[in-house]
């Protein structure tokens, strides 16, 4: 199936036809013939998409979908609204309910299609960008929403950037001053340049709105999907202005990745409710997309320390041994354990010794060179991937971690004197010929701790190599 829908309308007949059309392009059609059956249906399949036609017998139109648009944001389907005429008042009350789209009666069936398509592939793509609040909480989200699409919580500012493409047609460009002139965002005006980029802009915007004209050589619609996968404007909500919204041109525009598609002649209200909704789904999209990378990050990342963690560190070595399998090159692995750490604890308490291992941490970042991998292990052990390195190279390496750590004071609350600790470092470097089968993850990690207590039993602070190790 393409999708869930569900019909409201009070006639029969209007019911049917429709729903004879979406069953023939593969969707789920369910079907209300009341606001109140629609409330009852919408709480219990949750359908993506509602159909809601002005002639609810029971309630008006407005109510309705003003009351379905209300629900839990996960839960909340798109709302399409049916008229019988183009009543620019109705459309305008409409819209501010929470319609998605008006669309007139005749339908042209390419747009309306295309627009189900439009509003599903939003669904879709808001599914693979969200998080489960469960998981959000098991992560430590900040940014998590009580709801798992957050689209009317997400935070933004009352200002953003929009950006209306320069048409040729003198009525188009009017249109476009006067949105300049009555809109509370910064509005900025660009031309198409060669390849369909955009000559002009500066910045990621938040809306774009571009003029399509039916003409066969008008570049407005290469230009729109170039705008959908461009760097700068990929993530950009897109408003097609056309002619006549209920033509082809406007089912073609949506498929080529317009997100809306308004008329010309619409009024200045109607233009700002479309870019403020498309301004809030936008910023929706971003939220979730920060709260993903913000979970990914936790899922890979100690809390305490901000290093890499053991999970992460250990996907990180298997992609490294089987990297040099194939290379034939060095690499080396080291396990770094605090000397004493249990003393710490306990005789300043576990918060001195959380100072100590951030500040340990701190220094070890400095100490490896970029392209390392640096891991808290766990408690108060590290680990550090040193790619191409041979033995030489780590036991500079080594070398230079153990005294930058040595000579590091470390102040803590409520003591005038800073404290220094030392470290204990056990290191393995391998070596293989290129499709030559390497030691496995756990037998690395085996040849560096057996280095690391030789360490240990030599006197701590000290570097040891496996004897193991290439030369």
């Amino acid at each position: 199936m393409s999708g869930k829908i569900l019909i409201v309308d009070g006639v029969a007949t209007n019911r049917i036809v429709l729903k004879v059309k979406l069953s023939a392009a593969f969707y789920d059609v369910l079907q209300a013939g009341s606001g109140q059956e629609a409330r009852q249906i919408v709480a219990r399949a949750r359908p993506d998409i509602v159909i809601v036609s002005a002639g609810v017998p029971d309630e008006d139109a407005e109510t309705l979908i003003r009351d379905i648009a209300a629900r839990p944001a996960e839960e909340a389907p798109a709302v399409i609204a049916l008229t019988e005429a183009d009543a620019p008042a109705l459309r305008l009350a409409l819209l501010e309910a929470g319609a998605c789209d008006v669309m007139v009666r005749p339908l042209c069936e390419q747009v309306l299609l295309a627009r189900l398509r439009s509003l599903a592939r939003r669904r879709r793509a808001q599914e693979d960008l969200a998080m489960g609040p469960d998981a959000a909480d098991a992560l430590g989200d900040a940014l998590c929403d009580e709801h798992g699409f957050a689209e009317r919580h997400a935070p933004f500012g009352t200002r953003g950037q929009v950006v209306a493409i320069e048409p040729e047609s003198p009525g188009l460009q009017a249109c476009f001053h006067a949105l300049e002139r009555a809109s509370p965002h910064d509005f900025a005006l660009c031309t198409i340049g060669k390849g369909g980029s955009l000559t002009g802009l500066t910045q990621n915007p938040d809306v774009i709105l571009i003029a399509l004209a039916e003409a066969r050589d008008d570049p407005g619609l290469s230009c729109l999907a170039e705008l959908r996968i461009a760097s700068l404007t990929r993530h950009a909500r897109l408003i097609a202005v056309v002619e006549n919204p209920d033509t082809p041109l406007a089912g073609m525009a949506l498929d080529l990745g317009a997100d809306d598609v308004v008329g010309v002649k619409s009024s200045v209200d109607e233009f700002d409710l479309r870019i403020a909704a498309q301004m809030r789904r936008k910023r929706a999209d971003d939220h979730l997309r920060t709260r993903l990378q913000s979970g990914m990050e936790a899922a890979i990342t100690d809390p305490l320390t901000g290093l890499y963690n053991r999970r992460y560190a250990l996907s990180a070595l298997g992609r490294l041994a089987a990297r040099a399998a194939q290379t034939g090159e060095h690499f080396a692995v080291m396990v770094a354990d605090l000397d004493h750490f249990k003393s710490v604890n306990d005789t300043y308490g576990h918060t001195a010794g959380d100072i100590v291992l951030t500040r340990v941490a701190t220094q070890l970042r400095t100490a490896i060179s970029e392209g390392d991998m640096l891991a808290r292990f766990g408690g108060e052990e590290f680990l550090i991937l040193l790619p191409g390195a041979d033995r030489q190279q780590a036991q500079d390496a080594a070398d230079a971690v153990r005294q930058l750590v040595r000579e590091t004071e470390i102040s803590l609350p409520g003591r005038s004197t800073p404290i220094q600790v030392t470290i204990s470092i056990g290191v393995t470097v391998a070596r293989l010929a290129p499709n030559e089968n390497g030691p496995t993850v756990d037998c690395l990690l085996d040849q560096a701790d057996q280095a690391l207590y030789g360490s240990k039993s030599e006197g701590r602070d000290t570097v040891t190599f496996n004897r193991l190790s290439a030369a």
